[in-house]
């Protein structure tokens, strides 16, 4: 690759699905290195603390989470620094995702049933939405979790999705859901793996970081909680 980049004259390149050419050195410093690399551009994270602190009393002075955004290679974290806003980030998958993925995902009525089992572990009332789900199915999630608790979700205005598009938005869900107390994504799910890398990034302990619900139809070779021993490497 390095070889034939050389030979093009041209100063920007776009490769279709390259995560798959980083996936062969995965797990690496190399590999880890790319991963760090890649910092939000600072719209999107205005954006998202923006959203943190409006909405979800979070700020990176109050959750111990110091970014460098100006030298990547100096964010290095201590694990376990990071504490978080005072609410639960959930990453739904839902869509296509979920049909295809049927015997392994939950219900909205199990992830519910984890997240306030959760909620009320850690004393908070607070949970940032980030899905892909039909509004029914945001509908029956707030009614499943229940009046005593408060769904929030990132909904652009539509200024700011002819601005950031699709693929912004996401990376503003991905951000704020990354700062939450304590995170629950979808298994086997890229988008919660990335909000994952993210929280390691930040410094957030594995033990809030990684973790998902299961669907009860699930077999232990189906579905089980995500793996620490990818976390992201400094060193």
């Amino acid at each position: 690759m390095k070889d034939a980049l050389k030979k093009l004259s041209a100063r920007s390149v776009f490769i279709d699905r390259f995560e798959t050419l980083l996936h062969i050195q995965y797990g690496s410093l190399d590999f880890f290195a790319a991963r760090r690399s890649m910092v939000y551009s600072k719209n999107l994270r205005y954006h998202g603390d923006s959203f943190r602190k409006e909405f979800l009393e979070s700020d990176d002075i109050r959750d111990s989470t110091p970014y460098n955004a100006d030298d990547w290679t100096k964010q290095i974290p201590i694990k376990g620094q990071a504490q978080g806003g005072p609410y639960i980030g959930v990453h739904m998958r839902r869509g296509d995702f979920a049909h295809a993925h049927k015997n392994r995902i939950p219900s909205i009525r199990e992830i519910c049933s984890a997240v306030r089992v959760k909620l009320d572990e850690l004393g908070l009332s607070k949970v940032f939405l980030a899905t892909d789900g039909t509004k029914d199915e945001i509908k029956e999630f707030e009614k499943e979790l229940g009046a005593a608790f408060t769904v929030h979700r990132f909904v652009p205005t539509k200024e700011r999705l002819n601005m950031f598009y699709d693929g912004g938005i996401a990376i503003i869900d991905q951000w704020i859901a990354a700062h939450s107390r304590y995170f629950i994504g979808t298994c086997s799910s890229t988008f919660s793996l990335r909000i994952q890398e993210d929280r390691d990034i930040l410094g957030f302990h594995p033990d809030t970081t990684y973790n998902c619900v299961c669907g009860s139809q699930a077999g232990p070779d189906q579905c089980s909680q995500p793996t620490q021993y990818w976390a992201v490497k400094f060193s």
